[in-house]
């Protein structure tokens, strides 16, 4: 399993079935964070995309399914490819990505930029901007 499948898991099982827009959601978390068809997709384009407003809307969306209520805990796949990333002192995009096939945590098609993301999530910004 990689981080995709990984977090595509958590968010089904995270979401409520009553909730309407439950595939919407899970779909809107997943390309935020890399793993859909835009390669670094922002709030604006992802808020046309799927046709629910502004960057508030996507942002609430995000919050409300994933970054309020997630645990890095609960996502060992993510924390094992963060525990890569973290390995390095000064480290390229490509590495990130090569390192992450490599180790079997992440896909061909995934982006780095949704990764860095979501490594940000549960993460203060100065510790990821030694990354960049």
């Amino acid at each position: 399993m990689n981080i995709e499948q990984e977090l595509h898991q958590w968010l089904d099982k995270n979401i409520p079935e009553r909730h309407k827009e439950k595939s919407r959601n899970i779909q809107i978390v997943l390309n935020f964070y890399g793993f859909g068809d835009l390669p670094a997709p922002t709030m604006e384009i992802l808020a046309k995309q799927f046709s629910i407003g502004s960057r508030e809307r996507i942002r609430q969306v995000i919050n409300d399914s994933f970054r309020k209520v997630v645990n890095l805990s609960q996502l060992p796949i993510a924390r094992s490819a963060f525990d890569v990333i973290e390995q390095k002192t000064v480290i390229s995009v490509p590495e990130i990505r090569n390192d992450l096939i490599k180790h079997g945590l992440a896909s061909e098609e995934t982006t780095v930029k949704g990764l860095l993301n979501l490594y940000n999530g549960p993460r203060n910004l100065n510790q990821l901007l030694r990354y960049i």
